[in-house]
This record gives C-alpha cells, structure tokens and sequence, in this order.
C-alpha cells in the first residue's frame, strides 16, 4: 500500500509535490489560501494514519528571501535579540537564530504564525549560542549546503521506511542483540532487530581499554553492515558514538538519528579522537575524511555533511593564537648540539636530581637539547643510566625501600599471612617497572 498516494487522494487538487523527510511526510502546495487554511485537513490525516504529516509552500508562492528578512526582523521583537537568518530553499523553511527563541516563538505560537501567513515561508526557531564560536556556526551553517541533495537523500530514506506498509496491525517480533556495554561502561552498542529492519542503538568505544576490548563485538552471525537501515546515538560521549564514523569507512552509508547538541558535540569529540591518537604515537582507527562521510539526521529529520575543513581551520586559529600568547610569556629555547661526553654528564648531572628516564628527556628538550639527535642506533637515555653503576630508578627506587621494610617484617613474622602477600605483590611491581622500563 502506497501511503503518500493514499493522502494525496484524499486532498484537493491543490498538493503540488509530495515527499518523505524520513519518517515524516510532508506536502507542498502552490495554493496559498490552502496554506493558510488547510491546517485542521491535515490534522484529519494525522489522526487516521498516526504520522506526522506537515505542509509547506511551493517555492513558486513563497516570498523573497530579501522581503522574508524584513518581515521577520519587522514582526520579532528586538528583546529576542536575532542574530542569524537562514533560507533552506529545498524545503521551504526559515531558520530564525535568536538568543531568546522564547521571544520568537510568541504566545501560542502567535508570531511564528504570523511570520507563516505572511511570508509562507515555515519558520523554525534555533537558540544562538551564548558564547560565539565560529565551530558552531560552521556546523550550523553547513546544514543548509547541498539542500537538493538532502532532499533527495531524506526522500530515499523514508521510501525505505514505508516499503511494503500497510495500516493493519501485526503481530511481529523485535529482538535485542547486546554487540557492547552489556555489564560494563563503555563501547555501547545495541543491534535492534525486526522482521523488515535493523537499527543500530548508538556505536562507541572503550577508551580505558586496549585491543578488540576498546571495540563493541561485531564478528557475529547477526551482525552484517550492508544490511544496517539507520543508526541512532543516544547523546555524544564517546562510549556511545567514538566508533560511528568507522562505520562509515568500512562502507556504511545509511542515516544516523540524533538531536542537534549531540551532532555538533559528537563533531567535535570525533576530531579530538584523532589528535589523541596522533599525540600517543598510534594511527587513528579514522580519519577527518571518514567523518565527513558521515550523513546525520536529526530528531528533525535535517541531514548534515560536515564541513571539517572549516571547523579545523577554526581550530587551528585557535590554537595558533594560544601559542602567539604562551611565546610571549616564554621564548622557545635555542638549539643545543652536545659531544659524546656532555651528553652523558648532562644525563648524570640529571639523574642526581632522582629524576626517571623519561622525566630526564622533557627537562633536556626544554633545554633545547634534543635526545633523539644525541642517541646512537640502539641507544637510549635507560642504557645510558645502566652504564652508570651508582644510579638507581627512583620508581624502582621508591618500591625497594619499601620491600626491604617488608622482608624484614617477615622474617620475624614468618606465618604472617598479609606480609607474605604483601612481598608477593611487590616482588610483581619490581618485575613490571623493569619490564615497563625495557620496552621504552
């Protein structure tokens, strides 16, 4: 059963177009007494098809985009403070950015109605932020790009979800498969299953955790990523969305469902994902490229490709000008170039100080002495403290003591059961900061 055929038929002949955003259905007419009129026929339609069903005009009978902005600015009062007017053309709505939307909105709904009859254009409100920020904007703005392409993109989608619909009741099933944070924090992930339909509940990761742990399971008979319909996020942190753009490098290209102060924080977080991995010297599971990829659809069924290029310029901006205010404060230190012998007293001269190896390389880079270039092939600043027979690893240093208290303990206490555990457990630390200590 087609249901956009069925509620075009029972409509005058005045619906120029009708289409899906989504699950929602909207209808487009180029009668403007229609349009101011027709809304309790559509609330009719609403209540016999339990949809929501919205209608908008025609780009034929709509205002201009220049005289819309005059009324607008005319009608809201200047207490709600605009700041920002949008056209999305495509679909016949008016974004009106307000620090009080309240304002905006009027009682009852009264100014946005007025705005409506005016100009029949539909208007939606969006709250500005209340610290200006050019990432915000950015995201913002880039909604409203490609307009036809989300139109189009919306209309798929919704023909997908009303493929093979009927309006009789059915006794289906719906079963729950936990692919993450099922008894745990972390990587959560639920795959929600129907007879006609697979939705994925949020894609994230396990930060605190290493190897296939970080990752929710997705080598299961159930689990297939062509056959994925839609995914939605729950909100932005990232045990909850951390893995959705991965998904869409492995191919996935289907709708992600989510409120728009999850799209824009789940941007931003997605971003700070790769620096992290690029400062801890580990390639990224994703790149900027695949979070571009990613198409968004908000509870307002609005689609996003997201502009990175400009939020990371942005960024960069930002932190260009903090590192203008750190040199300032502080000049960056003058190269150094050390002989064999210097290096080696300058890590002595270090070492008495009970500093670690790793400690000993940040305090030498701040002296604009970079260890890197003073190494020989095999070498590190360990071997060389190891060369040194009076140095001993603070770490190392710290626990000994404290084991050497216990061996005492418990050689006049030999059937004291907690000393034995406690030489055990230290025993088990000497060995690891060894181990840690090689490896690096």
């Amino acid at each position: 059963m087609d249901i956009l055929k069925n509620i075009l038929e029972e409509l005058p002949k005045v619906i120029s177009d009708g289409c899906f955003e989504g699950a929602n259905i909207v209808l487009y007419t180029d009668n403007s007494g229609f349009f101011n009129t027709g809304e309790s026929q559509i609330k009719e339609l609403v209540n016999k098809y339990k949809k929501r069903i919205e209608l908008r005009a025609d780009g034929k009978i709509l205002e201009t985009p220049e005289k819309t902005k005059e009324e607008i600015e005319k009608i809201v009062p200047e207490d709600a403070e605009l700041t920002n007017i949008i056209f999305d053309a495509h679909r016949s709505i008016v974004i009106i950015e307000a620090k009080k939307p309240g304002l905006v909105i009027g009682k009852q709904g009264s100014i946005l109605q007025e705005i409506k009859e005016k100009t029949l254009w539909t208007p939606q409100v969006q709250r500005s932020s209340s610290i200006p920020s050019k990432i915000t904007e950015n995201i913002r703005a880039v909604l409203y790009d490609n307009n036809n392409y989300r139109r189009k993109f919306l209309n798929d989608i919704g023909k997908k979800i009303y493929k093979d619909w009927s309006s009789e009741k059915k006794d289906e099933w719906i079963r729950l498969t936990f692919l993450g944070g099922g008894r745990q924090v972390g990587r959560s992930c639920i795959l929600l299953q129907t007879p006609f339909s697979k939705i994925l509940l949020d894609c994230g990761i396990d930060v605190a955790s290493q190897g296939a742990e970080k990752f929710p399971y997705f080598d299961i008979p159930e689990f297939d990523i062509s056959t994925i319909d839609a995914i939605i996020l729950s909100h932005a942190h990232l045990d909850h969305s951390g893995l959705a753009p991965y998904l869409y490098k492995m191919g996935y290209r289907g709708p992600i469902y989510m409120t728009p102060p999850t799209r824009d924080i789940a941007s931003l977080l997605a971003l700070d994902f790769i620096g992290v991995a690029y400062k801890q010297a580990a390639a990224p599971i994703f790149k900027s490229e695949d979070i571009k990829e990613v198409p968004t659809e908000e509870s307002e069924e609005t689609f996003l490709t997201e502009n990175l290029e400009a939020v990371k310029k942005d960024l960069k901006e930002k932190k260009g000008s903090e590192k203008k205010e750190s040199s300032k404060k502080s000049k960056k230190p003058e190269k150094q170039t050390l002989t064999e012998a210097q290096f080696k007293k300058k890590i002595s001269e270090l070492a008495s100080q009970d500093l670690t190896s790793e400690k000993i390389g940040e305090s030498l880079r701040r002296q604009g002495i970079h260890p890197a270039e003073h190494l020989k092939q095999g070498q590190s600043i360990s071997s060389i403290l190891k060369e040194n027979n009076s140095y001993i690893d603070p770490d190392l240093k710290n626990v000994n003591e404290k084991f050497e208290r216990v061996k005492v303990h418990f050689g006049t206490h030999k059937q004291d059961q907690r000393a034995k555990r406690e030489v055990a457990r230290l025993q088990s630390q000497v060995r690891n900061i060894k181990l840690y200590k090689k490896l690096i």
